[in-house]
């Protein structure tokens, strides 16, 4: 596949449902953030001065059949996912700079596959098939430069599910063990998978007013502090560039 590829740092943002991902990555890239990650990229001028956030794509028509019929769609729908994931890495390395990415593949087959393999759901066959194309597709996407793990407990989750009101998550607000499970599964990927620099932020402390407003006096806090870690970690060296041939003039 021909990409046209800019010097790009792709920056996974990676926590549970409800955590605050999207919330975060929609922040880094407003008027009131962004220039702690311009500021960063100046330093390291052979990105481009951009900076974008991401989103996991999937089809939606898939995401119901999950939901009506687990074991039978879950692994075309964590297939979408990755194959999804090529097209969307074209799209960060052809914009370049610093690009937030709201949960990557290596998430969902380490995270998300692995629970769904823990609780009888993708198994067997489609587990082996789902695993070869994941191996084929992380030739040509590499793991981000570095991960953003976001994480909070489940009874702040669970909160944060409830205030937001989706019907398709209420049944994760009673006994069922899905959200520990999660969680268990995130402890792995972050302490036995990961070989990339993570920056921890707890997200405890969002705080949401009555009409879903944002706290954005956590927010100025937790923006430099990501930044400084990333200027402090040096993720953004040319040396670590990955997926192009590049040298600077």
């Amino acid at each position: 596949m021909n990409i046209e590829q800019l010097p790009t740092a792709i920056i996974g943002v990676a926590g549970g449902i409800s955590v605050g991902k999207t919330t975060l990555v929609e922040n880094a890239v407003s008027d009131l953030y962004r220039i702690h990650f311009e500021n960063l990229l100046k330093d390291y001028p052979h990105y481009p001065l951009h900076v974008g956030n991401y989103q996991e794509r999937w089809d939606p028509d898939l995401l119901g059949l999950v939901r009506e019929d687990p074991h039978t769609f879950a692994m075309p729908f964590q297939a979408d996912i990755v194959i999804s994931s090529l097209t969307l890495e074209g799209l960060m390395r052809k914009k370049g700079g610093l690009a937030f990415l709201d949960r990557t593949m290596y998430e969902h087959r380490h995270v998300f596959g692995k629970v769904q393999h823990q609780r009888g759901i993708l198994t067997g066959k489609a587990l082996e098939v789902y695993d070869l194309l994941f191996d084929v597709l992380a030739e040509n996407v590499p793991p981000p430069l570095a991960y953003v793990g976001l994480t909070a407990t489940v009874d702040a989750l669970k909160e944060r599910i409830r205030r937001r009101g989706r019907p398709q998550e209420q049944w994760m607000l009673g006994e069922d063990p899905y959200l520990y499970q999660l969680q268990d599964a995130y402890d792995h990927f972050f302490g036995d998978i990961v070989k990339e620099p993570v920056i921890t932020v707890d997200t405890n402390e969002i705080v949401l007013g009555d009409n879903g407003e944002l706290d954005h006096k956590y927010f100025e806090q937790i923006f430099p502090y990501i930044a400084g870690e990333m200027r402090r970690l040096n993720i953004l060296d040319v040396s670590k560039l990955r997926g192009i041939d590049y040298s600077p003039p």
